[in-house]
C-alpha cells in the first residue's frame, strides 16, 4: 500500500506502486519494455480510492471540497479508462508474441 495520503497525491501513490518490471528480450528489438504485472492491484486501488472518493459525497463537510473532488474523479476516471486499455493491448501483444516463438 501507498505511504502517500490519499488527498495529497493520489496519482503518483498509484504511480509509484511498483507495478511495471522492465524486461529486455527479442520481441522488444533489444530495448526495455516495462510491462504491468500486477494489474488486480492497480484496478483495486484505483477502484478503492474511487469508492473513497463517491463516500465522501455524503458527508456534512464535502461542500468546500467539492471542486476539488471532482478533479480528482475525472482523473480516477481516466486513469482507470486508460488502465483498461494498456491491459488489452498488453494482452493482445503478449498473446502475439507467445504465438510466435
Amino acid at each position: 500500500m501507498c505511504a502517500t495520503p490519499f488527498r495529497a497525491a493520489p496519482l503518483q501513490c498509484i504511480a509509484g506502486a511498483g507495478a511495471a518490471a522492465p524486461l529486455k528480450g527479442a520481441a522488444s528489438g533489444g530495448r526495455k519494455t516495462s510491462l504491468i504485472r500486477e494489474w488486480r492491484e492497480l484496478f483495486t486501488q484505483v477502484g478503492d480510492n474511487q469508492a473513497l472518493l463517491s463516500s465522501l459525497k455524503d458527508s456534512p463537510y464535502y461542500k468546500p471540497f467539492a471542486d476539488t473532488a471532482a478533479v480528482y474523479e475525472g482523473q480516477f476516471s481516466l486513469l482507470d479508462e486508460c488502465c483498461q486499455r494498456l491491459n488489452m493491448i498488453q494482452v493482445r501483444d503478449s498473446l502475439r508474441h507467445t504465438r510466435r516463438g
